[in-house]
């Protein structure tokens, strides 16, 4: 009898809520995409044909389509996109009439934006946007890192969450012809949050951050960058193989030692400067600690052979300095670990 209560009163709070209700509750603050797509999140669209206006704020459902990325300017942590953008009503008996007054939309992480063209209905708006952006790059995984490429988008002033409120579409999606230049588009999202704008009267507006992953090719990267000073490394290793040969040793490491940093110096020119570590600057101090290895253990014998006599005793030590080699590598990894 109990259960059969709180069902009526559940039953009576729906039908007074009426269908905005249900609105609010079937929207999900963030979508992501499967495969390029939102297609997990289509059912939304069949439904919103359903609603009813039941008064202010208008619902703009809110869609991105990326055509391409023209360039990356990740000194600045700036690009310039080419996208659509539309906003349009489910509701059939809404007021707001597009043709009438053009929604006007304030991109608030672009210092420029052009608008190439647009088409407007009574319920549907859409333009196409040309504009330069910005936004945090993280450098952290280089060169194997994720970037990040954000639109973040909210009515113009005086268009609060009471008059306007975005709704995300899940018929958003990238271009398949998209380009990036060095790089390849992998998956987005979208977001949708709030504004608060600070002043006199404080305002709060519906925003909507449409977020597009860009990223290196793994293969490319490690033949480009990784293989590069990985080869250097390992020729270095093969200074423990002539222990009595100083003469050509020296020869073998030096030049070596400054190719790696020139290959260290030159990879590091394409993003940035950080005050953070890079994953290939963690790479790089592990190939140093070889080298510093290689260079002491030769100092050492040199150091021994003029004050001593024994070839036995340098090949004992060019041995455990070899075998340490790992040692150092796997603390200095367990190390980098949890930094």
């Amino acid at each position: 009898m109990r259960v059969l209560e709180i069902s009526l009163i559940f039953s009576v709070i729906f039908l007074i809520g009426g269908q905005s209700t249900i609105y609010a509750l079937d929207e999900p603050a963030t979508m992501r995409s499967i495969d390029g797509s939102l297609q997990d999140y289509y059912y939304l669209t069949e439904e919103r044909q359903k609603l009813g206006y039941d008064g202010p704020p208008s619902n703009y459902d809110t869609g991105f389509k990326l055509i391409r990325v023209d360039e990356m300017d990740m000194e600045n942590g700036a690009y310039e996109l080419v996208f659509w953008h539309w906003v349009k009503i489910n509701e059939d008996d809404d007021p707001t009439n597009f043709v009438e007054e053009k929604p006007s939309f304030n991109y608030v992480n672009a210092d420029h934006v052009e608008i190439e063209s647009e088409h407007a209905e009574t319920h549907y708006f859409e333009q196409k946007i040309i504009g330069h952006f910005h936004g945090p790059m993280d450098f952290a995984n280089f060169p194997f890192e994720k970037l990040t490429l954000q639109i973040v988008v909210e009515p113009q002033k005086h268009q609060d969450v009471n008059k306007v409120n975005f709704v995300l579409d899940p018929n958003s999606s990238i271009d398949p012809l998209a380009t990036v230049p060095g790089f390849s588009l992998g998956e987005f999202f979208l977001e949708k949050t709030e504004h608060i704008h600070e002043g006199i009267e404080a305002e709060i507006s519906s925003q909507v951050i449409a977020s597009f992953i860009v990223e290196r090719s793994n293969l490319g990267s490690f033949l480009t960058i990784i293989l590069p000073v990985t080869m250097i490394t390992s020729l270095v290793l093969l200074t423990f193989y002539i222990p009595g040969n100083f003469t050509p040793r020296i020869y073998l490491s030096a030049p070596l030692l400054l190719a790696l940093v020139y290959l260290h110096r030159s990879a590091l020119s394409e993003i940035p400067a950080v005050s953070y570590v890079t994953m290939f600057d963690k790479i790089m101090v592990i190939d140093y600690s070889i080298f510093v290895i290689a260079i002491t253990s030769l100092a050492i014998q040199m150091r021994y052979r003029e004050n001593n006599k024994g070839n036995e005793t340098e090949k004992r030590i060019n041995r455990i300095m070899f075998l340490l080699v790992p040692v150092v590598v796997a603390i200095e990894i367990g190390l980098m670990w949890f930094l």
